[in-house]
């Protein structure tokens, strides 16, 4: 869709990133994991690291909130 529809035109754009996503994170090695999960904890302090992050570094990420 276009971007230029208002919100249809972007959430299908996210619609994709969030699916893509996904499907590779299991292809994602535990030493690239731990990297990205160091950056954003230096990034946001704890509270926002958790809001942020969830449980997107354990085992089951599906039950990580979209």
């Amino acid at each position: 869709m276009p971007d230029a529809i208002p919100i249809a035109g972007l959430g299908d754009d996210l619609a994709v990133l969030i699916y893509v996503l996904h499907k590779i994170w299991g292809d994602v090695s535990e030493d690239i994991k731990k990297k990205a999960y160091d950056k954003l904890t230096a990034w946001f302090d704890e509270d926002e690291a958790k809001a942020v992050i969830g449980n997107l570094f354990t085992e089951d990420p599906s039950d990580t909130p979209v």
